[in-house]
């Protein structure tokens, strides 16, 4: 439940905005209705990927939400696990032949999310420090530094320089899917996936705070 909880990056979320528990960052009146419609997307193309006559990826789903609104376990504590299994799994919604048949909204929400695990593993400092919205400074303890070192000195940069770094990151299978490792499992390859990513993380990291980022987008589809 625990490496669950990160697929859809809520627990980076809710600390990044100094949201203490799983279930306060789930329950949250901007980032809940978010979570509803990203899991709902998640679920439209873990069905549409991979069938299973009479199991309903809509009803897990819903389930799972339910579930981490009650789980009041602390959101550092769970990002002390690697990113590994969030990175690895949203690497296959990234690659799914049905990504593009995703609602518009869907794919922001997405992008929006993704961009905000990267901004939790964004140093601010050069001993792997990164710093919340809300200004405290937090150890990034994901072992493997390639993603952190291409984003140090990520804040304030522009956005030719965010493509550029985030290009890197996303050219690199091994971070995403190292026991399937091939040249055609690059997530750069879906270039919708890294404009949408690349925009959102820049905001991030150029004064907007996670939920301010968000609330654009629930206005932008009001």
């Amino acid at each position: 439940m625990v490496n669950s909880v990160h697929v859809p990056g809520i627990t980076h979320k809710g600390f990044l905005s100094g949201i203490d528990f799983v279930n306060e960052a789930a329950s949250h009146p901007t980032y809940a209705p978010h979570l509803e419609r990203l899991m709902g997307g998640y679920a439209d193309i873990v069905a549409a990927d991979i069938p299973i006559e009479g199991k309903s990826a809509h009803a897990y789903t819903q389930e799972f939400i339910a579930r981490i609104r009650k789980v009041k376990d602390d959101n550092a504590r769970i990002n002390i696990i690697e990113t590994v299994k969030l990175r690895e799994r949203a690497a296959d919604i990234v690659r799914s032949p049905n990504y593009n048949r995703s609602t518009t909204l869907f794919k922001d929400d997405f992008a929006y999310s993704f961009a905000t695990v990267l901004r939790f593993l964004t140093p601010k400092t050069n001993d792997y420090r990164g710093i919340t919205d809300t200004g405290t400074e937090y150890e990034i303890r994901d072992p493997d530094r390639t993603i952190q070192d291409t984003l140090h000195g990520a804040f304030g940069a522009d956005m030719t320089n965010i493509a550029n770094r985030l290009d890197t990151i996303f050219s690199d299978v091994t971070l995403w899917s190292p026991q399937t490792a091939v040249s055609d499992n690059a997530l750069s390859q879906n270039q919708d996936f890294c404009r949408r990513v690349a925009q959102y993380y820049h905001e991030l990291v150029n004064g907007e705070t996670c939920l301010e980022v968000l609330e654009g987008i629930n206005v932008q589809y009001a």
